[in-house]
């Protein structure tokens, strides 16, 4: 299950199906901090339906390292 894949909070997510493709960075998880409201926008980016999950999509995750001036 892709839930079990994604760690909240900590990974960005690639959603890619057909030509739909999007990514937020994973700061975003603080605004949209469940599973499923994080993938029900994420679909939306995309310009899928909101319940997009049930399609065959490709997922792939990343990190990041935020860095700032002192």
């Amino acid at each position: 299950m892709l839930k079990s894949k994604i760690r909240i909070g900590v990974d960005g997510v690639i959603l890619k199906h057909c030509s739909y493709q999007a990514t937020p960075l994973p700061q975003v998880w603080k605004e949209l901090p469940t599973f499923y409201i994080f993938f029900s926008h994420l679909c939306q980016k995309a310009g899928m339906y909101k319940d997009g999950l049930s399609s065959n999509l490709q997922t792939f995750t990343y990190q990041v390292n935020k860095y700032s001036e002192i």
